[in-house]
């Protein structure tokens, strides 16, 4: 799960940086996905039964990644760590953002 992590890091890092400086806001979510990995479809490519979400809120986005509808990673971007992972708590979380991201990012 840890390679995952590092993977959602680097997306969330993109996305954030297309939110904050670029046309983000603009785009489609499997858009700004796609940019925010410089067009390398593959490194957004997951199991069957996993999903790649992504909330914007003004400047700031998150990225979560969930298997079967329960939460797994959720990262900001605009923190140096990979800022939430689900997957070592003992109950299963719903997929659903739960970061604030006004205290995270701002």
């Amino acid at each position: 799960m840890y390679d995952y992590a590092s993977r959602i890091k680097t997306i969330a890092s993109g996305v954030d940086g297309l939110v904050k400086y670029g046309n983000g806001k603009s785009l489609l979510n499997d858009e700004l996905l796609l940019k925010a990995v410089n067009g390398q479809s593959e490194k957004l490519q997951f199991p069957h039964d996993y999903s790649l979400l992504i909330k914007v809120v003004g400047n700031n986005s998150e990225v979560m990644l969930c298997r079967n509808e329960k939460a797994l990673i959720e990262d900001t971007g605009c923190t140096a760590k990979s800022d939430l992972h689900h997957w070592k708590t003992q109950e299963s979380s719903p997929c659903e953002f739960t970061l604030n991201l006004d205290d995270l990012c701002n």
